[in-house]
């Protein structure tokens, strides 16, 4: 009986996950990278933190030329690769919920609030949660200026992360918390 199994081939029609994402047991403590922002590049304007753990975008302070706090994020890194985005102003982690959206609802860092991001340059933004850890694509929805403004991740294929908006992390300062 050939199922398909022998060649590599999945006789089942659901894609393997791609096995850089599945989360490993040995991860390596976070450490600390830098305070930062995280610029949605289409648009130029900031990932923030709004009433009740929403995230939206934000233009620039205009008085400082730096966003606000509330679009300040502490950036963290664990040896594996996977990184993590805590608000200076909540305390909490950026993450993926079980109903799919993105917020800031976390007051520990888990396998829900593990991203990929390339630190040095512009690029698309993994959830590492999604797809039952298989990852998924950070997609925008909603027109610019359009409210509510959301995140959601899709899946990881090369074709939704062609289609998915490149971020950029731009450091702010070396310390972690509030104050310049």
């Amino acid at each position: 009986m050939d199922d398909g199994i022998e060649s590599g081939h999945s006789p089942l029609p659901f894609p393997s996950p791609p096995s850089g994402r599945l989360h490993r047991s040995v991860r390596g403590p976070p450490q600390f990278r830098f305070v930062c922002t995280i610029q949605h590049i289409p648009s130029g304007l900031f990932l923030e933190i709004r009433d009740g753990g929403e995230v939206g975008l934000a233009p620039k302070n205009f008085f400082t030329s730096i966003p606000s706090e509330t679009a300040q994020w502490e950036g963290y890194e664990r040896e594996d690769g996977v990184s993590a985005f805590r608000s200076v102003v909540s305390r909490r982690w950026l993450g993926q919920r079980f109903q799919g959206d993105i917020k800031v609802k976390a007051t520990k860092w888990s396998s829900w609030e593990g991203w990929e991001i390339d630190w040095d340059r512009p690029s698309a933004l993994m959830s590492c949660s999604a797809n039952f850890n298989a990852g998924g694509w950070v997609h925008t929805l909603g027109e610019k200026g359009e409210r509510p403004f959301r995140l959601v991740a899709l899946s990881a294929s090369l074709e939704d992360k062609r289609a998915a908006p490149l971020w950029r992390i731009e450091s702010v300062k070396s310390e972690p918390g509030l104050r310049h």
